[in-house]
């Protein structure tokens, strides 16, 4: 089998990926050489800059600045392309105000990537220049270390999008749940530039916490308040805002939020508000932070005379209940974790080495996932505590949940859909019997054994009732529901048993558990933890592109070659699903590769022709082959059939489909650009 891996033109393997790929083994990416001149802008020369009105764009110190209120401006260099040759444009963005970056190909203009950073973009030329210019409206950016080269042979790596940075999440190799994180402050470690500053005079150059000299004093320049402010405009909900400070000649500052709250850079004690807390990162430094729906960060101090200060850096506000690592920002947010752009390599059940998770939209309807002290929660005969433990997320940000009388019960005010799935995170303290029902009579309702990992036999109106461990102690239990009254509510409830059925709850008070990330999702199954912070989120399709195969030279003949998917099932109760994946098309036949369940199989190749079915494959490991006009699918080592498929079959394209369906864990998909025997692709697909 591994000899065959050898002759394959191109093999997914999910194993690492960088700037929203995944790579591939074969083929590489081969360049041509640099067509650009005093690309580094090192002097004012080699380019032809155009300025209309009130348009200043320059060469000047070490780069170019497009600089515009609206008015034409570009930057051109001729001689650079051959109309009709395809090139990798790279470019690097050290300065911006937000605007839009575009690029001129033969008196069409196409937007490219303007936020701080390296940048990559790909186009086929039909102009022999090349020109950089405003896209559309003002714009105040930086450019340097711009490079052209001719693609002699283009990569075979999967290009992804999902159209949200904070959606979707993956188990990582840690075994614990990555989601996606931004910082919503703008110049977050620059408070002498947009920052609101009275009284203020602030001065970098200071030792900081994490070994640097990028700390600030800040000053007062007068007695009264010394203050500073930045809002997060266009995000609503809850967030978490921090700041590193540490005593200088005050020891004590405040941030406000709707009140007052002080932190003590001596003590590290906190007052004024119950969300507020302080970490001790060393050397008199703390981490001063707070969670609300409050969306300014509002730092002051009342200073007795001029001169008072303390120290100050690294300022972040971004969703969530607790302050995560910290990310540097410039003129614009900044984002890290699991974005749009990047393949979820998912690590699920303790997985050694990671599959590649794909899925369909899906909006998780609670709107506060994890804040349970949310005014769309309502608790009876309990009480609950946030950020009280580690979740599966690695953070202190659980919520104990505590009974104190019988009948203890969590509700939403969502209605259910039919059918529609449940979900929430629990974890053992020492209450064993978790309960999730619906709010009216003759709904539905399933009990969980908790402690001892074990799904109550008496559910009612429920399907794919499911409790999946996530390490530490803590388990994902859902069901999927059908027929629920209208009107009717999603709960969680402390079950009487593990025989509870709707409404049969505990019958006096005690008991603890832990909870975190509910979600009501409409489907047929649950997919993968969709955060939300106050209001609900919809997290797009996963879509996963390999385009042009021809051009690419993966495959080098319309008439022979072979694929194989080898397919691990996202869930055991799939309904029978859309397709998941196309491979190529023309005007009479397709290709598709089905994830869906039946009998224990997860991936269904089939080719059509005319809207009509014409063979198929059911399994794990399954191979679609073409060879002289006969399409021939196998499926975990057994021959399924041939059919005949009239004329050439040019396989133009590959590429998850945009449906809604279905989810699925990609292991492996080998190419080959020839058709493999029936005894090769028997031992390919033979589990």
């Amino acid at each position: 089998m591994s000899k065959l891996f050898d002759f394959s033109s191109l093999a997914m393997i999910p194993t690492a990926y960088k700037d929203g790929k995944l790579y591939s083994v074969r083929p590489v990416e081969q360049l041509g050489s640099e067509l650009v001149t005093n690309g580094d802008f090192s002097s004012a020369s080699d380019w032809t800059i155009t300025n209309n009105t009130g348009a200043s764009t320059q060469i000047t110190g070490g780069y170019l600045q497009i600089t515009t209120n609206g008015a034409f401006t570009t930057a051109t260099q001729s001689g650079v392309a051959q109309i009709g040759t395809r090139y990798k444009l790279r470019y690097e963005v050290i300065a911006t105000d937000g605007g839009q970056l575009g690029i001129e190909i033969g008196g069409s203009t196409s937007l490219i990537p303007s936020t701080i950073g390296i940048h990559t973009f790909y186009y086929t030329s039909n102009a022999t220049s090349l020109t950089l210019k405003r896209y559309n409206g003002a714009l105040d950016i930086k450019i340097d270390n711009v490079s052209v080269k001719e693609v002699l042979v283009e990569n075979g790596d999967f290009t992804f999008s999902r159209g949200s940075n904070l959606a979707a999440t993956r188990v990582d190799v840690n075994g614990l749940i990555e989601k996606g994180r931004e910082n919503l402050l703008l110049q977050s470690n620059q408070f002498d530039t947009t920052w609101g500053k009275p009284n203020s005079t602030l001065t970098q150059g200071f030792s900081g916490y994490d070994g640097s000299n990028n700390a600030w004093k800040w000053a007062s320049t007068a007695a009264g308040t010394a203050q500073l402010s930045q809002g997060t405009s266009g995000v609503s909900g809850m967030r978490t805002l921090s700041i590193y400070a540490k005593a200088g000649s005050r020891d004590v500052f405040s941030i406000w939020v709707g009140t007052g709250i002080d932190y003590n850079l001596t003590t590290g004690q906190t007052a004024g508000h119950a969300n507020a807390s302080m970490e001790s990162v060393g050397n008199g430094w703390w981490r001063c932070s707070y969670f609300n729906d409050y969306g300014t960060l509002n730092p002051y101090y009342g200073a007795s005379s001029a001169g008072e200060f303390i120290y100050i850096m690294n300022a972040q506000a971004e969703q969530g209940l607790v302050a995560t690592d910290y990310i540097e920002t410039g003129a614009s947010t900044a984002q890290s974790g699991i974005l749009e752009d990047l393949p979820r390599l998912d690590y699920s059940g303790g997985a050694s080495c990671p599959s590649l998770l794909l899925e369909p939209q899906r909006s998780n309807l609670v709107t506060q996932s994890e804040y349970f002290g949310a005014s769309q929660w309502t608790y009876y005969s309990s009480t609950i505590s946030s950020n009280d433990s580690t979740s599966p997320d690695g953070l202190e940000n659980a919520t104990r949940w505590t009974s104190t009388a019988a009948g203890t019960f969590l509700t939403t005010s969502l209605f259910i859909s039919d059918p529609s799935s449940f979900s929430v995170f629990v974890k053992y303290v020492d209450y064993p019997y978790i309960l999730l029902y619906s709010g009216a009579s003759g709904g539905f309702s399933v009990a969980f054994d908790i402690e001892n990992n074990i799904i109550g036999t008496s559910g009612y109106n429920t399907s794919n009732e499911k409790i999946e461990s996530y390490g530490d102690g803590w388990y994902r239990i859902s069901c999927t529901f059908a027929n629920a009254s209208a009107g009717s509510s999603a709960r969680i409830g402390f079950a009487r048993a593990l025989t509870s059925t709707w409404g049969d709850l505990n019958t006096s008070g005690g008991g603890e558990v832990l909870i975190y990330g509910a979600q009501l999702e409409a489907g047929s199954y649950p997919t993968s933890y969709i955060p939300t912070m106050g209001s609900a989120v919809t997290r797009s399709y996963d879509s996963c592109n390999l385009l042009d195969l021809v051009s690419k030279d993966i495959i080098t003949s319309s008439t022979e070659w072979t694929i194989m998917f080898d397919v691990k099932g996202h869930s055991e109760d799939f309904d029978s699903g859309d397709s998941q994946f196309y491979a190529g098309q023309n005007s009479t036949i397709d290709l598709y590769m089905r994830s869906n369940h039946t009998s224990g199989k997860f991936a269904r190749f089939y080719w059509r022709k005319d809207s009509k079915y014409i063979g198929s494959a059911f399994g794990k490991k399954v191979i679609a082959r073409l060879s002289g006009g006969i399409g021939t699918t196998f499926a975990d080592g057994v021959l399924n059939g041939s059919s005949s498929i009239n004329g050439n079959y040019d396989l133009i394209g590959f590429a998850k489909s945009a449906n809604t369906s279905t989810s699925g864990f990609i292991n492996q998909i080998l190419i080959f650009p020839t058709a493999l025997t029936d005894s090769e692709c028997i031992a390919l697909t033979t589990i």
